[in-house]
């Protein structure tokens, strides 16, 4: 027997999304992914189930079905205000009603409707993407949940159904599998974000998770890395009565640096969503990039959260005196400046730019949790300044900083916990100083009829350049990218074009909603560059492509005794935090294994007459509740695996509660209460307070469970509230 953790939606119901699964192949530069959402409805009452999730900024939906009890449907793209209009048909006239959205860049909505008691619904989709090279790794990372974002969603344009809420209380797995086959079967494998299995697979390898499952609290990572030159590629396909060809670059230039004086804006994040493995990182990298500065240069740092702050007030030189007082603010940042106005500290880099006559460059470190990105993108075409982004964190808002960098011609790199930060932005760093490649060209070995992109007007070390071209003619041969470096030096990178696996003179002409994967990528490349919402919506419609235009919608039209004889209750699938988020945990060190028991020093203890005669009551509540989560983590995994072993007063005495607090809690168990139901419930307080943000999660989960297991406790919580001197927080 299977036993599933269930959710809990906000609604209060139970939440139906049991397991994820995505399985997939990488062969060269091209992903395909196939991911199976389970819902399961285990109330009585009629349920419409909303998961709101990310996917990959680049992932371009392929195919949609779901499989009802033992029938499968498959989907179909259908404008968006049809979709919208049939799924809602279907879900009044008590039918079931699949409706898949894109919401925003990388952000999805699943609706699944009118599933009935007991029902049990298989939703699958599948995604191709073509992965980026970061220096001398390709990553490819898949994102598995959102974290908490500054601002209002519903500006963004999301409905209310559709904005995500989180749950720190309980969990959900997935299962992974990738088969790696062509030329990244060849390269160094490692996951920084999960520890994962890789063994061979006939003339590949398969990736898998180690333990089998993992929960949805940060991106899957995945690197591939090679001590030589990355090799380029090509292949080509069908795309009706003709041929769609891709080929991807990764231009190197040879450590060739552009040595003129430059401005150099170093904007950070120190919101609180940055609190954790973040900012932390973050103090690392920005120690090293200081070392990095060159004295032809000038300098100017801004920490932001909801305000900003400028370090020196201008543009400052890079002296010995600048570098240490730069260094000793570096050694106390925190992400302790509240929400995160990124509008705002961006407009002030801008003003910086301008002083001066040395072009200036911004490097931003950030985790992108914003929701307001069309004002700051929109604003970031007007500056005349190129960003360098540094998407740091367990669930990076890709869509924010890449789209940063891609709009003002800057680049981006994302960095996750347990990778080498300072080593990444140094290299990021760096790629500031890279020149800019001219007379950039690509030679086919057949007319292309069409192009994208068109021409190419930016090259510069260590992007990753892919191009799709249509042609009449199968395109055999080599595709050359040449450009001229500053100085008059040529570079000519080829690839040889792969052909598909059927001979092009035995594979029949394709429709375009049967085309194959390659020409759907090529398509969904040239719609994202699309600004007219008619040409947008038909092509999308005949490739079968979800965009802002289309939906994936899936109908049965069930008999009458089978029809749904109520509307659903809305169930929304809350998000888990990612790890690291707020302090919530930590993703650094994926095995941790302590046995020593706790031992209490002198300076962790409180007592009541201290404290009482040198703090506000605000002042003593946070103390004790941050000395309690500090002593809860400190207990080896023995105390909270397979029960929590706390369980009487003696034990919070040991853990240096303050006597103020043992003698409220002792009042209560005078009175009846059970003990263990007292501590356990003064216990699930602090874990939910703001101070129980850091408290790591195996101590979370053993509260919850054990909160669930006491009857009592859920009763108890208030009384545990009314009889302290204050409230946990």
């Amino acid at each position: 027997m299977q036993v599933v953790a269930e959710m809990i939606s906000v609604e209060g119901g139970g939440v139906p999304l049991q397991d994820v699964r995505v399985e997939g192949e990488i062969r060269d530069l091209m992903v395909e992914i196939t991911t199976t959402q389970t819902y399961r409805n285990t109330e009585s009452a009629v349920i419409e189930a909303v998961y709101t999730f990310p996917l990959p900024l680049d992932a371009v939906l392929l195919s949609l079905s779901v499989t009802l009890d033992e029938r499968t449907l498959s989907g179909a793209v259908v404008a968006a205000a049809e979709a919208e209009e049939r799924y809602e048909e279907a879900i009044t006239d008590g039918d079931a009603a699949i409706l898949l959205q894109q919401i925003g860049p990388g952000l999805y909505s699943m609706n699944v409707g009118n599933l009935q008691p007991g029902e049990v619904a298989r939703v699958q989709f599948s995604y191709g993407l073509l992965p980026r090279w970061q220096g001398n790794e390709l990553r490819l990372a898949l994102p598995t949940t959102l974290a908490p974002r500054y601002g209002d969603p519903a500006a963004a344009g999301l409905a209310p159904h559709q904005q995500p809420e989180y749950s720190l209380l309980e969990s959900l797995r997935f299962s992974l599998s990738l088969r790696v086959s062509g030329l990244l079967a060849e390269a160094a494998i490692d996951s920084p974000s999960h520890t994962v299995s890789i063994r061979p697979d006939g003339e590949g390898r398969r990736v898998e998770l180690a333990a089998g499952r993992a929960e949805l609290d940060r991106d899957f990572v995945l690197s591939f890395s090679y001590n030589e030159a990355q090799p380029a590629s090509a292949r080509y396909d069908r795309d009706g009565s003709g041929y769609v060809a891709l080929a991807s670059f990764k231009p190197d230039f040879g450590g060739v640096r552009d040595e003129t004086p430059r401005s150099r804006i170093i904007v950070i994040d120190c919101s609180g969503s940055m609190t954790g493995d973040s900012i932390a990182q973050t103090r690392a990298a920005l120690k090293r990039i200081l070392g990095a500065l060159r004295p032809q240069d000038r300098f100017e740092l801004l920490s932001f959260g909801s305000q900003y702050r400028q370090w020196f007030g201008e543009l400052v030189p890079v002296t010995e005196d600048t570098l240490a007082r730069a260094l000793a603010q570096v050694q106390a940042l925190q992400a302790d400046m509240g929400g995160t106005e990124l509008g705002q500290a961006l407009e002030a880099a801008y003003r910086l730019s301008g002083q001066g006559t040395a072009p200036a460059d911004i490097l931003l470190i950030t985790d992108g949790e914003v929701w307001d990105r069309k004002g700051i993108l929109q604003r970031a075409r007007t500056s005349g300044t190129r960003l360098f982004t540094v998407g740091v964190g367990a669930a990076v808002a890709e869509d924010t900083v890449r789209q940063l960098a891609e709009t003002t011609g800057g680049a981006c790199e994302l960095v996750s916990p347990n990778e080498d930060m300072a080593g990444k932005i140094y290299r990021h760093f760096l790629r500031m100083d890279s020149p800019r490649a001219e007379a950039v060209r690509l030679e086919w070995p057949a007319t292309a009829r069409e192009q994208f992109p068109a021409s190419i007007d930016r090259l510069y070390s260590g992007d990753t350049l892919h191009v799709f071209a249509w042609f009449d003619e199968p395109p055999e041969g080599e595709v050359r990218l040449t450009y001229t470096l500053p100085g008059g030096r040529t570079i000519t990178q080829p690839a040889g074009i792969v052909p598909p696996a059927t001979d092009p003179a035995d594979a029949q002409e394709t429709s375009p909603e049967m085309a194959s994967t390659l020409a759907r990528l090529g398509v969904a490349a040239v719609l994202k560059a699309c600004d007219d919402p008619d040409v947008g919506q038909a092509r999308a419609t005949q490739y079968q492509l979800i965009s802002p235009w289309t939906h994936y919608l899936v109908v049965e039209i069930r008999a009458e005794a089978d029809k749904a004889g109520e509307l659903p209750e809305l169930r929304k699938v809350p998000q888990m935090l990612a790890a690291g988020w707020g302090g919530l945990g930590s993703v650094q060190g994926l095995v941790h294994l302590s046995s020593a028991p706790i031992i209490a020093s002198a300076d962790m203890c409180l007592y009541e007459d201290s404290l009482e005669a040198d703090l506000e009551p605000a002042g003593l509540e946070s103390i004790a509740a941050r000395t309690l989560v500090d002593a809860l983590n400190a207990l080896p995994e023995s105390y909270y695996v397979p029960r929590l072993k706390l369980e009487s007063l003696e034990d919070l005495v040991d853990l240096s509660l303050p006597p103020v607090v043992i003698d409220a809690l002792a009042d209560l168990v005078d009175a009846g209460y059970p003990e263990a139901d007292v501590v356990v419930a003064y216990l699930y307080l602090v874990a939910t307070g703001p101070s129980g943000n850091g408290l790591k999660r195996e101590a979370r989960r053993a509260i919850v469970v054990a909160c669930k297991r006491h009857e009592m406790v859920l009763g108890l919580i208030e009384e545990v509230r009314s009889v302290l001197p204050y409230t946990p927080s």
